[in-house]
């Protein structure tokens, strides 16, 4: 479906449901490993700028999908297609290209980073990354359904305080 005057996503609300899904998530995580004890292990190869361009890669893929999600599920209550189901089954595809196109994208980040060119020509490098797309596709996926569910919600409320506008 192309994008139209009609089905062309809020700016804004592309912007705002980008950014909490990937704030959210990321502090999630950071808060699930420091409980862990792990994150300075995990963050001791890591610099500011990797952090900073991961972060900013995860966001960008992120606004991209959710634009993308928005413009073929929109979360109109008047619209007949964002009910719950439409919710859910287009955030886990939104996810789901989120988590096949940031793992490569993270993946020459990380190593050009911290490794250099040099191990990118690895053979074992590139395995590991054709088996983790799948993985990173279920995972997004599933993320991508959660998120799908929380936004259906949390706009259905929103909504219900806003007074209806008449034709």
């Amino acid at each position: 479906m192309a994008e139209t005057a009609r089905t062309r996503p809020d700016n804004l609300l592309v912007f705002g449901l980008a950014t909490f899904h990937v704030t959210l998530l990321t502090t999630t995580g950071l808060f699930v490993l420091h409980s862990s004890g792990s994150i300075g292990r995990l963050l001791a190869g890591l610099d500011t700028l990797t952090g900073f361009a991961l972060f900013l890669a995860l966001w960008a893929s992120t606004w991209w999908t959710t634009r993308w999600v928005l413009t073929r599920a929109p979360l109109n209550p008047e619209n007949s297609d964002s009910r719950l189901r439409s919710a859910m089954l287009w955030g886990y595809l939104g996810g789901a290209v989120t988590g096949i196109v940031f793992l490569p994208v993270a993946f020459v980040l990380v190593f050009l980073f911290t490794f250099g060119v040099a191990v990118l020509a690895n053979l074992a490098s590139f395995i590991v990354l054709v088996f983790g797309i799948p993985v990173a596709a279920i995972v997004g996926g599933l993320v991508g359904t959660a998120f799908g569910l929380f936004d259906f919600c949390i706009y259905r409320v929103a909504s219900s305080f806003v007074p209806k506008r008449r034709a």
